[in-house]
């Protein structure tokens, strides 16, 4: 977690005027809000795992199927 708090003052001791340095603080904290973790990449690339290994399947018993016709 960001301590934006901590930034503003930062921002602030350096000169920024203090709602600058607010705002610049509160939005480096949003952004964190959007960046992925690495468990939210880990849990993604799992179920990314999962899902082609689904469709292999799939597509072994649609090939079987299609050359049973023959």
């Amino acid at each position: 977690m960001i301590d934006t708090l901590t930034i503003a003052r930062d921002l602030e001791a350096s000169g920024i005027d203090r709602k600058q340095a607010e705002a610049i603080a509160a939005a480096i904290g949003k952004s964190e809000e959007r960046t992925a973790t690495k468990g939210d990449i880990a849990a993604l690339r799992s179920e990314v795992r999962f899902l082609f290994g689904f469709l292999f399947l799939l597509n072994l018993a649609i090939m079987g199927k299609v050359f049973e016709v023959f």
